[in-house]
């Protein structure tokens, strides 16, 4: 039997959380601290939109957005909710697991300098036909689940988990999912338009 994964990005994790956890929904900045002066670490589709960009000033984020709410970026929070929601995942799976990175990052207490391309979840997926019918509808419940908790999901299904990694994160489709078929020349298709951050070379 060919192995079939399942990749699950969430591009607005820090964010989201935030947003599930305060219930606000005016534009948010997250923030770090470096000594006395606090910058943007990340902020929300809507302060973008106003022009604010990770790295400047809180103080000039305030500046041009005064409705935005601002919080403590907490990395270590972030990772333990991810975590408790990979263990959820189970019910889709009984393999689940977090990046290497995104591990190692939390053991080494390097968090917050890690890749927000990181904020995943690996499904195993072989031989769950059988229970979910087809990989489409294992995708459509998956996202469904998490859109009514308010995670914003990409999913990519291929044979492999960079494959899987790749789609999830760098297929920019209007569907969010995108499924490789087992065959290599589907995946070959599936991938030539992705650019080469997809391929993981650094």
């Amino acid at each position: 039997m060919k192995k079939r994964f399942l990749s699950l990005f969430f591009p607005d994790w820090h964010i989201d959380r935030i947003r599930r956890s305060t219930k606000t929904k005016e534009p948010v900045i997250l923030y770090l601290q470096n000594g006395s002066q606090a910058y943007v670490k990340h902020c929300s589709l809507d302060a973008k939109n106003a022009q604010i960009k990770e790295g400047i000033s809180v103080s000039l984020a305030k500046a041009f957005l005064p409705e935005a709410k601002l919080f403590p970026f907490q990395a270590t929070q972030d990772f333990k909710a991810l975590f408790k929601l990979a263990r959820w995942m189970i019910r889709f799976s009984p393999l689940v697991g977090l990046e290497e990175e995104t591990v190692s990052a939390y053991k080494n207490q390097s968090l917050e300098t890690l890749d927000p391309l990181h904020n995943g979840i690996i499904l195993d997926i072989t031989g769950t036909e059988r229970v979910h019918k087809s990989e489409t509808a294992l995708a459509c419940k998956i996202l469904l689940a998490l859109q009514k908790a308010q995670i914003n999901t990409r999913i990519g299904i291929a044979s492999s988990i960079g494959s899987a990694w790749a789609l999830a994160r760098f297929n920019h489709s209007a569907k969010a999912f995108s499924i490789a078929a087992k065959d290599y020349k589907d995946l070959r298709q599936a991938l030539l338009p992705l650019p080469l951050a997809a391929l993981r070379l650094s």
